[in-house]
């Protein structure tokens, strides 16, 4: 939904070529994509998928499993179609927040275990609704700092949590969480950089895990 949505908000300009199918006569896909509007029901869809009860976010009205990226989704989403009124927003930070732990890392729900790409998800939606960089986060902004530089091991690499091995996906997660957080110098920079030339594959410029 997410995709979706990235590319419907994108000027027209770029997809002539694609054959778009929608129940609007194409003029009028024209006109929504042009000015940056998508069909309304995938908007209410978004709304839809938020927990009245704990501001929590489900990936689908079918399985409805609910889990940190799917706010973090949705914030995004909605976000880009200017409809994040549409939903109780100060419901679902203050989700985010009881997914917090005491090492500073985030869960995929309550009480859960720590990880990187959480760490990144609920970082990442708290700033799209301005509520990262505010007064009463500064402590626990900082031992989540903690919690990310402890994930490079002495290969330069980073992992997802501890007692995991290094991987290059999580140079991604943990590194675009220490931007967000202003805590890049934090980490060995270079020590990275080097983990991750030395999981290039030289024949075809491909980038493994390890």
């Amino acid at each position: 939904m997410l995709d979706t949505t990235r590319i419907l908000s994108t000027p027209y300009q770029p997809f002539k070529s694609l054959q778009f199918k929608t129940p609007f006569p194409l003029s009028t896909t024209k006109k929504l994509l042009n000015v940056h509007i998508v069909p309304l029901p995938l908007m209410k869809d978004i709304v839809s998928l938020q927990n009245k009860d704990t501001g929590a976010f489900a990936g689908d009205t079918i399985y409805a499993e609910y889990d940190t990226r799917f706010i973090y989704c949705s914030f995004q989403a909605l976000s880009l179609l200017k409809a994040l009124d549409r939903i109780d927003v100060p419901s679902a930070v203050q989700h985010i927040h009881r997914c917090r732990n005491f090492d500073g890392g985030f869960g995929l729900a309550p009480h859960a275990e720590s990880h990187a790409g959480q760490v990144f998800t609920c970082l990442g939606a708290l700033s799209i609704v301005n509520q990262l960089h505010i007064p009463e986060n500064k402590s626990w902004l900082d031992t989540c700092g903690l919690w990310l530089c402890e994930r490079q091991l002495p290969t330069g690499g980073l992992n997802g949590r501890p007692e995991k091995l290094e991987d290059v996906c999580y140079s991604w997660w943990a590194l675009s969480s220490l931007k967000m957080i202003n805590r890049l110098n934090w980490i060995n920079c270079p020590a990275l950089t080097k983990f991750i030339l030395s999981a290039q594959v030289r024949i075809n410029s491909v980038v493994s895990s390890l």
